[in-house]
């Protein structure tokens, strides 16, 4: 005689439960609503570049380049916290590999149309190649956050038997900070990868570490030695590793959705 179990309530990312409803539906962006809310956090961050602009009173690449590189941090912030955040907040979809699939090109096709327009003259005037290697980074660490994503929302999303409501999705939520947070921490505690390259076109080995630093230290000025961002060789490494990380979390992702598969049979 199977013993008839009541599925776990609704919590939100603090372990609340939903006041009048029978869950948190209500505020859960599936799937238009967080295309619209990522839209917004894109114009408002585009919104700010271009006060910055206007506040210098003169368009161009040494007043844009500035500016654009806090579009950039904001973005990487948007991609690696604040999205998986806000799907952590929520109820996990029964199938979290193909939510956290038909969430990346939401979220990373309209911060790529807010790069490309960075390598034309009459904004950043950022090589190409630089244009590409940002995109690049940009898809590369989505990935690896969709991956972990995905495994997150697995495990904990549904409610751990294990731990009090709330808890594991706010560790998870904890770890993508740190994920963002400890390169930079460690790089300024001089851990490791000093802050200063040895040449105008090397890049700061620890920077790269980090999805936010990586960024920044892609379009630094390198006026001094004749251009104004480069790719080096350290970052087309970085991007690649991150790439293949993002393959092995992936990886990762489709065995344990098997075994899940298998088991559930």
């Amino acid at each position: 005689m199977s013993v008839r179990t009541e599925p776990a309530p609704d919590r939100d990312l603090f372990g609340h439960a939903p006041k009048g409803r029978p869950d948190w539906s209500h505020r859960r962006g599936e799937p238009r609503l967080f295309a619209v809310l990522w839209l917004v956090y894109l114009m408002s961050a585009t919104v700010v570049m271009l006060a910055m602009i206007g506040a210098a009173r003169a368009l161009s690449p040494s007043v844009t380049r500035p500016a654009a590189t806090m579009l950039m941090v904001v973005c990487m912030v948007g991609v690696c916290v604040l999205w998986p955040a806000l799907r952590l907040s929520q109820l996990a979809p029964r199938r979290a590999a193909r939510s956290v699939a038909a969430d990346l090109p939401v979220v990373l096709v309209p911060v790529c149309a807010l790069i490309v327009p960075q390598g034309f003259w009459f904004l950043s005037d950022w090589s190409w190649g630089v244009v590409v290697a940002l995109c690049g980074f940009f898809a590369a660490w989505g990935l690896v956050v969709g991956a972990l994503l995905a495994i997150a929302l697995g495990t904990v999303g549904r409610g751990d038997a294990d731990a009090p409501p709330g808890i594991g999705r706010t560790a998870w939520t904890l770890g993508f900070v740190v994920l963002v947070v400890a390169a930079p921490v460690l790089v300024g505690l001089g851990v490791f990868g000093g802050p200063e390259a040895s040449g105008v076109h090397a890049a700061r080995p620890g920077w790269l570490f980090s999805p936010v630093t990586a960024v920044m230290d892609l379009v630094r000025d390198r006026s001094a030695g004749g251009v104004a961002a480069r790719i080096g060789v350290n970052h087309a490494r970085a991007l690649g590793y991150t790439f293949v990380a993002a393959g092995g979390l992936w990886t990762v992702v489709m065995v344990l959705g098997l075994v899940r598969s298998w088991r559930d049979a």
